[in-house]
Parts: structure tokens; sequence; C-alpha cells
């Protein structure tokens, strides 16, 4: 970016493992496994390397740089002999860094395929709630019926495996939407989802970024924390036991009944009109004017599919794309949400939950490409982290739910 926002955000907000490059390196991206010093440095490395212009002629064009640049050299000569120093050279750097691995997560090798039996997707119509929580505001939920699934993706990174088939044995109420800001409001009415900060200057409100605030988009940088809190407060206003879904839950849900990587396909599958993605408007770089950014300084950068469409830059009002079969809208993108289960491998699945172990999050945002916001791809945060992309949705139990509408 040119500028950036010079509105101080809380910490962990944005770090090296909400990028995508560390998120691939932790969950064994080639079966890579890096040594505690080795993580040191690379994160050090990525501090001392944060993205910025070491020289004018960079941003502006030389043609309003070098006639200055020139100047202050000759001045420099003629009144302080002998500091005579190029601010515009661009120097080329000498040095290498080796950094050892300390072995191999796995050997990578052809996963064989194995055929499970799944449930077709089910399209008859299945009930609907709505929840008045007060103001105006209202909660939404579809009901999923009990049913069996395969969990992961054998094409997938390593902690989307071993594939296995898990089952649901009881129906369950999930949120239709994501929790938008007006309603996490009514929970705590101090929380601000911020904005995204733009590519270019900060002269103007316009300039600043792209609003997450709204009161229809959904709610962004909560806590897992303060998410089971929400839920706590919504199980008391409704005297129903509110949660957030578990992975099993999740995933289950945005498939749908489907085995394809993303309930509407694959990840060349076009989803204009059904999620909310990285794409042509997230790597499009907006300027402004008088500016316009004449030298085209910042490049496209972000990694997306620019062949798509969807018409939000960052997060959309709920509701904005086609559901999946289950009446589910915004299970690939717009925000991830955070769900109950601490992150582990699905080899590992038991054991006892810890307070402070991260906790995954599922679905990708407006910031992943589709590949990143799969049926089966995960990521993992701390509990008490607010990430810029990462919001929630509730689930409750609904038993005997199938007997009554």
């Amino acid at each position: 970016t040119m500028e950036s926002d010079m509105h101080l955000p809380p910490p962990y907000e944005f770090h090296a493992d909400t990028t995508h490059l560390v998120q691939l390196l932790r969950q064994g991206h080639y079966g890579v496994a890096l040594c505690d010093e080795s993580w040191d440095r690379l994160i050090t490395w990525i501090d001392l390397g944060a993205p910025a212009h070491g020289t004018w002629h960079e941003i502006v064009g030389e043609e309003k740089v070098l006639h200055q640049r020139d100047r202050r050299r000759a001045m420099a000569a003629l009144y302080a002999p002998g500091t005579d120093e190029d601010p515009e050279a661009i120097i080329a750097g000498d040095w290498s860094v080796k950094l050892d691995m300390i072995g191999q997560i796995r050997p990578i090798k052809q996963i064989k395929r194995e055929v499970y039996p799944v449930n077709p997707p089910m399209t008859l119509p299945l009930p609907e709630r709505r929840i008045d929580l007060g103001k105006g505001v209202a909660l939404e939920l579809a009901l999923i019926p009990a049913g069996n699934f395969i969990m992961g993706d054998a094409d997938g990174l390593p902690d989307e495996q071993p594939v296995h088939e898990r089952r649901i044995t009881a129906p369950f109420w999930m949120g239709k939407f994501e929790i938008t800001n007006a309603q996490y409001a009514l929970f705590d009415p101090d929380h601000d989802s911020r904005l995204e900060h733009g590519d270019f200057l900060q002269f103007s409100v316009e300039e600043r970024g792209y609003p997450l605030n709204l009161p229809e988009q959904p709610v962004a940088r909560v806590r897992w924390e303060d998410a089971v809190s929400f839920c706590d407060w919504l199980s008391a206003l409704t005297g129903e036991a509110f949660s957030l879904p578990t992975e099993a839950q999740w995933e289950y849900a945005c498939r749908a009944g489907t085995d394809t990587p993303l309930w509407f396909g694959d990840s060349a599958t076009d989803f204009s009109a059904v999620a909310n993605l990285a794409d042509y408007s997230l790597w499009h770089v907006d300027t402004f004017p008088p500016w316009n950014l004449p030298s085209g300084a910042i490049a496209p950068w972000r990694p997306a599919a620019m062949d798509v469409n969807d018409g939000y830059r960052v997060s959309a009002a709920v509701g904005s794309y086609g559901p999946n079969p289950w009446g589910l809208h915004d299970m690939h993108g717009n925000v991830a949400e955070w769900t109950a289960c601490d992150y582990r491998a699905y080899s590992r699945q038991t054991g006892q939950s810890g307070a402070s172990a991260r906790k995954v999050v599922r679905g990708g945002s407006w910031y992943d490409t589709p590949r990143r916001a799969r049926s089966a791809a995960r990521r993992a945060y701390h509990p008490w982290q607010p990430v810029y992309d990462v919001g929630f949705r509730v689930v409750a139990s609904a038993q005997n739910a199938l007997e009554t509408k």
C-alpha cells in the first residue's frame, strides 16, 4: 500500500499467522517442518521486509524526482563535501541466509482414494425459524438434518487428511446467515468491525478504506472468546442452548450432501452469484483524484480469481449471494467463521480441550481464493485473537424439529 491506516489496530489483528504463506507452512505444505530458530528468522525477515518503497521515484516516477535529487546532490557537494550520496539509488544486496530444515512432517506420496457412501443433496423444503431479538433485529435459522458425510479432502493440505466418514447423529438448527453487526451490537454495542484499509493515500474518509461495520455486514474482528460469550448471551435471551458449530457440523452443513470441493463446484467454477471470494474486485487497486496513482507504483498483488467479479471488494450484506441446497448463505467467503473445536490433526481428535489452544476457522473470506475457502479447508487462530476477516454463525439443538415447522 501507499500509506497504512494511521489508526492503531488491536494486537494480532494482522500478524504473520494471518498471512497465506505462513498458514501454508504451518499446515505442512510440501511436508516442511521448521525449527524454532528458523521460524524466528523467517518472522523477523517478514517484519524487516514489510512492504515499503525505499525511494520516491518508485512511487511517483523519475520525472518528478530526479531533478530534485540532482539539486540536492549539487548542494551537498558545494556546502558539505564528502557527504555525497544518491538517495534514489537502489542498492543490490549480496548476502545469503541458510535455514536448516529439521525434517519432514511426512513423506509426500500419492494418496489412495476410497469411496464412501454419502447423503445425496436434500432438496425438499426443510423447516426454518425466525427469532425476534428485539429492536427490529431477528435471527433466522435453517434446520440441518442428521446424516453421514465424508470429512476432509484427499487433494487438500495435510491438515485436511486423512479423509474419513463422520456421522451427525441429530438434527440441529444453524444460522442461515453469519451473525451481523446489528445482531452483535445487541450483545456488545461498543464493538466495531472497522474497515479494510485502502491501497492509496489517507487524505479523506473515502480513501481511508472500505467499511466492514455496516449493520447488515457480518461482524468481524471478533475473538473466539467473544463469539462464545455471544452464544451464552443468546442462550439466556432465548432459553435455548446456542453455541458455535463443531468442525464436523460446519463442514457437513456446508457440503449439504455434495462431494465437490465447494458446494457449488470446484475452484474454477464461476462463484459470482453464490459466494463473496477473492476476485477482480479485490485484485483491482482503487485510486482517487487528483492523484490517480500516476506511476502505477502499486501493482495488483493480492491473489484472486481475476476472471470473476462478485461485485464486492470486502464483505457484503449477509444474504447477498445464493444459498446452498440446505438454505445456508455465505458458507464460502464473506467472512471466515469460528468453530467450537481446537485445531488438531484428525488422527488426534480426542483429548481434553484447552482454553488456550488455537481454534479452527472455516469457510474462507472475501480475502481468500476459492481453493482456500473449500468445504474442507481449515485455518486456526488464538482464541483471544480478533482477526480482520473472521466472524461466526451459531447453531442450536433441534430435537424433534423435523416433526414441527
